[in-house]
């Protein structure tokens, strides 16, 4: 699956697959999105034709370049060709390349115009031969691109899972199985939804079962099983969803209400199933109007620095 890897820049490490043809740029429709000040909304096409991939400049305002020259008309690039998109620089993997590689790395640690090229494969081998190197880790970012391009096309569901565990352990060579699990809560029961195991692969591990409930546990944060306990935390939820319909009713949050802090997103599992719906809804002539907006749980742990890196980048600051 072709890709382009970005080189440069806090964008540094993003790996971005794509099918036959691809839009870069900053938009929020674009198969490659690079948030940067200088990528235009709709900077670039790359496109696939008989002969290879075709790189096409789409009027942007900072040019796109090809091994270092700027374009003016549609180019054929090869893999490992470097393009840069305004002041972003990428290097093009073509779908048939054997191994996932970084062009050398330019540091200047005392600002003194000096640039240090670092040959990534040495620099591994500096490090220990049991050190992941820079080829594995952009190997491993690129395999959760292509799971993304998996999700995306249009097949069963059980299909795309199973090409996705085969590609988990194409990337993961000591794995010998993988699987994936679906929680019924009610029951407390994991169904086995798809699976895949090398050839030689042993038995599943008879405790597997307890080990990946104990991770849900872990992960979801919350295990109650006392009745008081468990009654305090449907009030919560209830109350929770009453004050979130009010909110939303008050300010008119038709766009959709977005909820986070430090207790609800461990109750992402529970909080469906609980009264928070319904308490949301129950606004007398209202309801109607509150059962369209919909409710959102914020799972990113530190979504204000997100906010704050995006409001940095489109901001060009002064040195």
């Amino acid at each position: 699956m072709p890709s382009l890897i970005v080189t440069s820049g806090a964008l540094a490490g993003q790996v971005f697959s794509f099918g036959e043809m691809a839009v870069v740029g900053r938009g929020q429709f674009t198969e490659v999105r690079l948030n940067h000040p200088t990528v235009s909304r709709r900077h670039a096409l790359l496109r696939e034709t008989p002969e290879g991939f075709e790189l096409t400049d789409q009027d942007s305002a900072n040019g796109t370049r090809h091994r270092g020259q700027r374009i003016t008309a549609p180019v054929r690039i090869a893999d490992g060709d470097e393009i840069e998109f305004g002041e972003v620089k990428t290097l093009f993997r073509g779908e048939r390349a054997e191994n996932v590689s970084s062009p050398g790395l330019s540091l200047d640690e005392h600002n003194t115009g000096v640039r240090e090229t670092i040959d990534p494969q040495r620099f591994a081998a500096a490090l220990g031969s049991e050190t992941p190197g820079l080829r594995d880790l952009l190997a491993r970012l690129k395999l959760f691109c292509d799971l993304g391009m998996i999700a995306r096309r249009e097949a069963a569901l059980r299909e795309q899972l199973g090409q996705a565990l085969d590609a988990l352990l194409a990337a993961f060579p000591r794995a010998q199985r993988a699987a994936v699990y679906r929680s019924d809560s009610a029951s407390e029961v994991l169904a086995t939804v798809a699976e895949r195991a090398r050839a030689n692969a042993p038995t599943p591990f008879a405790q597997a079962d307890a080990f990946l409930r104990e991770a849900l546990r872990l992960q979801n944060g919350i295990n109650i099983v006392e009745p008081v306990s468990r009654a305090a935390l449907d009030a919560f939820c209830a109350l929770l969803g009453e004050f979130a319909g009010n909110f939303a009713l008050a300010f008119d949050a038709q766009g959709g209400l977005f909820i986070g802090g430090g207790i609800a997103p461990h109750l992402r599992e529970y909080l469906p199933r609980s009264q928070f719906r319904s308490r949301f809804n129950a606004k007398g002539r209202m309801t109607r109007f509150l059962e369209a907006i919909p409710a959102y749980l914020i799972l990113h742990e530190d979504p204000a620095f997100i906010g704050l890196q995006s409001l940095a980048m489109r901001r060009p600051w002064n040195s």
